[in-house]
């Protein structure tokens, strides 16, 4: 793994094999999940290396980070790693 404070500090080939990573997580959190939407942030803050976040969404107040909701249904989530991993 190559370590960057932000995406845009990587080298090319980094990079691109974080978007190709991305794409391929995105494209299976979407259809495990059935929504229409990715949505992607990134963020290096809170620890000083890049970190992908993809946000499953069906409507764009969803992005909003203020719309957070801060439960987690552990046993759905653990539903929908096992058909992500599928």
């Amino acid at each position: 793994k190559a370590h960057a404070p932000e995406l845009f500090d990587l080298d090319d080939e980094a990079y691109e094999k974080v978007m190709r990573a991305t794409r391929i997580v995105a494209k299976k959190l979407r259809s495990a999940m059935s929504v229409p939407r990715i949505g992607v942030v990134v963020k290096g803050f809170e620890v000083d290396h890049v970190h992908v976040h993809l946000v499953p969404f069906s409507e764009p107040q969803q992005m909003d980070p203020c719309n957070v909701v801060m439960e987690v249904d552990h046993v759905a989530l653990a539903a929908t790693l096992a058909k992500i991993r599928a």
